[in-house]
This record gives structure tokens, C-alpha cells and sequence, in this order.
């Protein structure tokens, strides 16, 4: 498993990048915006889970930041070099671990580290679709972020 979740990051950061440049390239259509802060969420998700990691809570993340294009990639890069950390002393040991959480709507929670990080790349995936969506009504090209053409 942790050889599939590093590659699942590779991904995951691959696919981050194109769905930036992709909102960068749609410029100011109407739904642009929302298209930006689709992505904008996916970084400050992954921001939310790092933060409960290192911290033990979230509660000061924004998770529907509105920021600009620079902003995000400045926000992408800073959450890809704490997961490369995480991801490079990654072993079953870390994966078996157990995190307790406050969710954003006040339940306690308690997860395996490695349905943590499973889910921060799969919750990815959903919003990418929505970003996809809002770039097509922009009369954009959807961003092609198929787990399976990147693995090709």
C-alpha cells in the first residue's frame, strides 16, 4: 500500500497542476471563478488533513478560500512538500496509525492514517470534476484526469 499511495500523490500533484493551469487559461469567463475556487478547495482539503496531522485541528483552515491563480500555486506547492515528507517516511506502521479529528460540523472522529490519505486523493478526483464542469461552461477543454491515462 505504500508504494500505490506515493504513486496516487504523483498523481494527485500532476493532476493538481494541470487543473490550475487549466482555470489559469480560462481567464475571466463568468464561470471562471467558480472553476478557481473548485481548486482552491482541493489544495485547502489537503491543507485541512495536514493540519489535523501535524496540529491535531483544522478549525482556522478556510476551506473555500477565493484566491488568485499565483495564490494557488503557491498554496499547492507549500501542501506537496509536507506530504512529500509524510510520503517519503511513509511505512504500514504510519498507515495503521489512527488520527482523531473534529470535522468541520463538530463530530469526533477517528480514521487510519491510511484511509486519510486515501481519501485526500479521491476527494480530489470529485472536485476536479466539478472544475471540469465549470471550465466546459467557459468553453474550455475539460482537463483529461483520468487516474488510467496518467498511468499509461
Amino acid at each position: 500500500m505504500v508504494t500505490q499511495l506515493r504513486r496516487m500523490f504523483a498523481y494527485e500533484f500532476e493532476m493538481t497542476e494541470k487543473v490550475i493551469s487549466a482555470v489559469e487559461r480560462a481567464g475571466d469567463c463568468e464561470h471562471s471563478r467558480e472553476a478557481r475556487r473548485q481548486a482552491a478547495h482541493i489544495i485547502a482539503a489537503r491543507s485541512c488533513w495536514l493540519e489535523r496531522i501535524d496540529k491535531g485541528s483544522s478549525e482556522h483552515v478556510e476551506l473555500w478560500p477565493d484566491k488568485e491563480i499565483r495564490h494557488l500555486r503557491d498554496m499547492d506547492l507549500a501542501t506537496q512538500l509536507r506530504l512529500q515528507i509524510i510520503l517519503s517516511n511513509l511505512d504500514d506502521t504510519y498507515l495503521r496509525l489512527r488520527l482523531r479529528y473534529r470535522s468541520y460540523e463538530g463530530e469526533q472522529c477517528e480514521r487510519s492514517m491510511q484511509d486519510i490519505l486515501t481519501h485526500m486523493v479521491l476527494h480530489s478526483a470529485y472536485h476536479r470534476g466539478y472544475v471540469n464542469t465549470f471550465l466546459k461552461a467557459c468553453g474550455q477543454s475539460a482537463v483529461n484526469s483520468d487516474f488510467i491515462v496518467w498511468a499509461d
